[in-house]
């Protein structure tokens, strides 16, 4: 007798617990910023349902049915699809004014424990200290030159490296973090 009324009580938060989840999701999904005509998901697994058909994903229909920018979502996670190469471009558009810095979220823990994450150009959500790298990059290291120079050092520089890695053995262990980071600005300074 105890256990199904235990299990009842367990169902009964379960319940509860779907429902709000439920709610919650629903409610995040219809005050969402910038809402995008896609189709509607469901919770847990957002629209893999409708996407991912027949094993494949088809990027066909939802091109034809929602347009050239549209949105899905898989669990709950939100995607933005692209269908036209003229709003690509104009995203990846190489310019310093470009609206379109900020690609990548900042709580990814993967990014902040290698220490790349707000750091140079590529994963740097701030926007004055990305200005300031991408001018940097744009006027020195674009350049024809430091580019063939650069290709041969870093070859050069890796073969270092893997020599010294082989004199330490298989069974040291390399704090990679700061390996890279000291790497990346051997090879970056040597050409210039």
């Amino acid at each position: 007798m105890e256990t199904t009324n235990f299990l009842q009580e367990i169902l009964k938060i379960s319940l509860v617990a779907l429902i709000a989840y439920i709610s919650y999701y629903y409610y995040k999904y219809f005050t969402r910023e910038n809402p995008l005509p896609g189709p509607f998901p469901l919770p847990f697994i957002g629209n893999i349902h409708q996407i991912f058909k027949n094993h494949s994903f088809d990027i066909g229909k939802l091109q034809a049915k929602y347009g050239d920018l549209c949105e899905f979502y898989t669990g709950s996670q939100r995607f933005i699809s692209l269908n036209n190469d003229d709003l690509i471009q104009k995203i990846m558009k190489p310019t310093v004014n470009s609206p379109f810095h900020n690609r990548v979220n900042d709580d990814n823990e993967g990014l902040k424990e290698i220490g790349i994450l707000n750091a140079a150009l590529i994963f740097n959500n701030d926007y004055e200290n990305w200005q300031y790298h991408r001018k940097f990059f744009s006027k020195v290291m674009m350049s024809p030159s430091f580019i063939k120079q650069s290709v041969i050092v870093v070859q050069d520089s890796f073969l270092e490296m893997e020599k010294y890695w082989e004199k330490f053995g298989e069974n040291t262990v390399f704090e990679f973090n700061h390996w890279i980071t000291r790497y990346f600005f051997d090879t970056t300074v040597e050409p210039v």
